[in-house]
C-alpha cells in the first residue's frame, strides 16, 4: 500500500508539471507557428523572436530530462553505470550545450578544469548535475555577469565548483532549496523552474558517492560544490 501511494504521488507530480510547465512554452511556440502559417510575420520579426523561442525549447528539453530522471529515481528504476573516465571532456561538452543560453544573457563562462583528472562515476549523471547547476547559475545571473567552473582534487575526490555573480540567496532560501520539495523562484529574465533540478543533483551526487553543498550571499552570487571520487588508475607493469 505504501509503494502504491508513493507511485501515485509521483504520477500526480508528473501530471501537475506536464499540465502547467510544458503548456507555457509550447503555447508560445504554437502561437509563433500560427503567425508564420498566416504569413503575418516579417523576416525581421521572426529573427527577433528566435532567441526567445530557443529559450523556450531549451527549457522544455531540460524539463523533460529532469522529469523523466526524477520519475525513475522515485520508482527505483534508475541504475548507476559507474566507470572510469576523464572528467574534463564531460564538463566541456556540457558547457558547450549551455553556451547558447549564456550568450543570450551576455554571460561569460570561464573554466579552470584539471585536464587529465580521472574519476569513478556515471558520466551521464555527472553531466546532468553540471548541466542543472550551470543552468541555475545562468538563470540567476544578470546580463553581463560571470560564471566560473573550477575543479580541485582533495582527499581522494575532486571538488567541482560552479560560481556565479548573480542575485544570491538569503539563509532561509538556502534551507528551502534542499528541504522543501518543488521550491523554485524566477530568474533574472523571468525564467521559470520546477524545483526538480536540484533534487536530482543531490540524488545523483549521493548515488555516485559524493557530497553537494552551496554558499550564497544576497547580491553577491552563489557557489555550488559537489564531489566525485577520483579513480584509482593502476600503472602498467613493465616487463
Amino acid at each position: 500500500r505504501k509503494t502504491l501511494e508513493e507511485m501515485n504521488q509521483v504520477k500526480d507530480k508528473m501530471f501537475s508539471i506536464s499540465a502547467h510547465d510544458f503548456r507555457w512554452p509550447l503555447n508560445t511556440i504554437q502561437g509563433v507557428l500560427n503567425l508564420l502559417h498566416m504569413d503575418v510575420l516579417s523576416p525581421e520579426e521572426l529573427k527577433n523572436m528566435l532567441p526567445h523561442l530557443t529559450r523556450k525549447v531549451d527549457y522544455s528539453i531540460n524539463l523533460l530530462d529532469n522529469l523523466l530522471n526524477w520519475a525513475r529515481t522515485q520508482m527505483n528504476g534508475l541504475k548507476v553505470n559507474s566507470i572510469t573516465f576523464t572528467l574534463n571532456p564531460e564538463i566541456e561538452e556540457t558547457v558547450a550545450v549551455m553556451a547558447q543560453l549564456a550568450r543570450q544573457k551576455n554571460i561569460r563562462v570561464e573554466k579552470n578544469i584539471h585536464k587529465d583528472c580521472m574519476v569513478q562515476a556515471d558520466p551521464d549523471m555527472i553531466q546532468l548535475v553540471v548541466r542543472n547547476l550551470l543552468s541555475n547559475a545562468i538563470k540567476f545571473t544578470n546580463p553581463g555577469g560571470l560564471i566560473q567552473i573550477d575543479t580541485e582534487p582533495k582527499d581522494g575526490k575532486i571538488i567541482i565548483s560552479i560560481s556565479d555573480t548573480g542575485i544570491g540567496m538569503d539563509e532561509e532560501s538556502l534551507q528551502k532549496l534542499f528541504k522543501q520539495s518543488g521550491y523554485s523562484t524566477k530568474g533574472t529574465a523571468e525564467e521559470k523552474g520546477t524545483g526538480l533540478g536540484l533534487k536530482l543533483c543531490s540524488e545523483f551526487v549521493r548515488r555516485n558517492n559524493g557530497e553537494i553543498w552551496m554558499e550564497s550571499k544576497v547580491d553577491e552570487g552563489t557557489t555550488f560544490y559537489f564531489t566525485v571520487p577520483l579513480a584509482e588508475v593502476l600503472e602498467e607493469s613493465s616487463y
